[in-house]
């Protein structure tokens, strides 16, 4: 594992609300080679203009005078000055993105974000998640992990796995919030209501994909096969949707299976 800087950030707390931390994920440490990769590219962003600029200065001055060579020389010299700008900016983002994390806490998850926001277990409606295994030029790189998690109010949270042991946040997070939110759509089904998955629902005497009602007499098998859900039917053919778009679908294989019988 190679070496990281150590970086000091503000801590953000989080309240008593969600009880005591359980597990941290902070965001991918800023490591050695990335950060002198940004040096390197820095000093290349800034050499370039002001090694350029300062030819073009001394050939002016050489050649016309002082006037000449401040003229040609200074359009360089500005862009050297965005480039070092920039150059510090993109710095100051990564170190203040270093300082991320997300928690898993006793009655909630912690987000420390762009903007710090916390969520009691009740608060949130579910979770998405996939993964992808990515080729580049042939070769197949190593899984990526993504997840949406969407609260009761306010837009979906977006995550991936910049965090480092993202796998695990999925398991804790799973482990905490879905023994919560099994009870209630047990009760919401047997009542003869229909429960939610985003694009899917299911009901005791029919399943709807996108709104678009079916028997269960008509569908033969669902199952996941490589990051999609797959529904099989007796008499047409197969149906895929992408799990990263179905919430809690692990809760809606397991109630599809037992049909939520005790």
């Amino acid at each position: 594992m190679e070496d990281t800087l150590v970086i000091q950030t503000v801590n953000r707390t989080p309240s008593k609300k969600i009880g005591p931390r359980i597990a941290i994920f902070p965001y991918r440490s800023f490591g050695k080679r990335e950060y002198f990769f940004y040096v390197i590219l820095g000093i290349i962003a800034v050499s370039l203009p002001l090694s350029y600029g300062m030819n073009r200065l001394y050939y002016g001055y050489a050649k016309f005078g002082v006037v000449a060579a401040h003229s040609w020389a200074r359009p360089w010299f500005v862009i050297a000055g965005f480039a070092l700008i920039s150059f510090l900016l993109l710095m100051v983002h990564r170190m203040r993105l270093a300082s991320r994390f997300i928690a898993i806490h006793d009655q909630g998850i912690f987000l420390s974000l762009s903007v710090p926001a916390e969520y009691r277990w009740e608060q949130l409606a579910g979770i998405s998640a996939s993964v992808s295994k990515p080729n580049f030029l042939g070769r197949k790189l190593r899984h990526r992990y993504k997840a949406t998690i969407y609260p009761n109010v306010g837009k979906p949270i977006r995550l991936t796995d910049i965090y480092t042991h993202f796998p695990e946040f999925l398991t804790h997070f799973k482990a905490k919030f879905y023994p919560r939110i099994l009870p209630v759509l047990k009760t919401s089904y047997k009542a003869g209501q229909w429960v939610y998955f985003g694009p899917i629902a299911i009901h005791k005497d029919k399943l709807a994909i996108r709104k678009r009602q079916y028997q269960w007499s008509e569908v033969q098998l669902v199952s996941i096969n490589e990051g999609r859900l797959v529904v099989e039917w007796a008499n047409r053919e197969k149906m895929n949707i992408p799990v990263a778009r179905i919430p809690n679908v692990e809760i809606l294989l397991q109630m599809i299976d037992t049909g939520v019988i005790e």
